[in-house]
């Protein structure tokens, strides 16, 4: 990015931030002389940010307020603490109950997911997770758990660009296998994964669901293969769906008879 290129980003985000001190409308010589630039300058940056969607302009008293695109950036905002903080100590114990580390992905907008949460296995040997990152759906247990509950339109469209792509472990992604695996996810309510992302990584993950059942995310307990085995993964798959399923009712959800509520402590006996 050029210096004027990112000088007139953060000039842009300068101007968003006056919104929010003002809490109402402003107009191009309010922000002007906040900003302590020119009113040229102001008026082509909030011409741009109206062209996005992050502000709108009053055809008649020509002032600016935030618009949908900056409420939607906020609901999203609050979205993602809100599921944190409610998923945050069914990790925790779901943690403590495998010894391995657990984390939480929320699905994105452009088809992809984000790690926003992990709590670390306790043991030396342990998988981590970049926070933040942006993953694909087709690889790994937690991008599957996600993928299998959306819309069958948006599935295909993100299974379109998965042709040509190869594993972790080197094996070119079978599309057909990968449609099978996905029916049994729907069936049984939560994905597993070995080497799919990351070589020599095992995974369990099951799907959150919000009030208006829609797939937001995905709990997913995950290791290193060596302990993680295939056994290890089928005794853990319960855990994952009945903490995933908790988190579903605390952003009310009504469970289907498939992921029917489960206690943590419970399903662990």
């Amino acid at each position: 990015m050029s210096n004027d290129m990112a000088k007139s980003a953060s000039r842009a985000f300068e101007i968003l931030d006056c919104f929010i001190r003002a809490g109402s409308d402003l107009g191009v010589s309010e922000i002007s002389r906040q900003l302590r630039c020119s009113k040229s300058m102001v008026h082509r940056l909030l011409v741009s940010l109206e062209a996005a969607g992050y502000v709108s302009a009053d055809p008649n008293s020509h002032r600016y307020r935030l618009g949908f695109k900056a409420i939607q950036l906020g609901l999203a905002a609050q979205r993602q603490v809100e599921v944190r903080s409610l998923a945050r100590p069914v990790m925790q114990r779901l943690r403590d109950l495998t010894r391995e580390t657990v984390t939480l992905s929320l699905l994105l907008a452009d088809q992809s997911r984000v790690y926003l949460e992990q709590i670390e296995s306790p043991q030396e040997i342990r998988q981590t997770v970049e926070l933040g990152g942006r993953y694909p759906l087709f690889f790994g247990s937690s991008g599957k758990s996600i993928l299998a509950f959306l819309p069958e339109e948006r599935q295909e469209q993100i299974l379109a660009g998965a042709v040509g792509r190869t594993r972790a472990d080197g094996w070119p992604l079978d599309l057909a296998a990968l449609r099978q695996d996905l029916d049994r996810v729907r069936s049984q309510g939560f994905a597993c994964s070995l080497s799919e992302r990351i070589l020599g990584a095992a995974s369990v993950a099951a799907p959150i669901f919000n009030h208006a059942r829609e797939v937001v995310g995905c709990l997913s307990i995950a290791g290193p293969a060596v302990r993680l085995t295939t056994e290890r993964m089928e005794q853990f798959a319960p855990l994952a769906a009945a903490a995933a399923a908790e988190v579903s009712r605390d952003l009310g959800f009504v469970s289907a008879d498939d992921l029917a509520p489960v206690d943590v402590v419970t399903a662990a006996g």
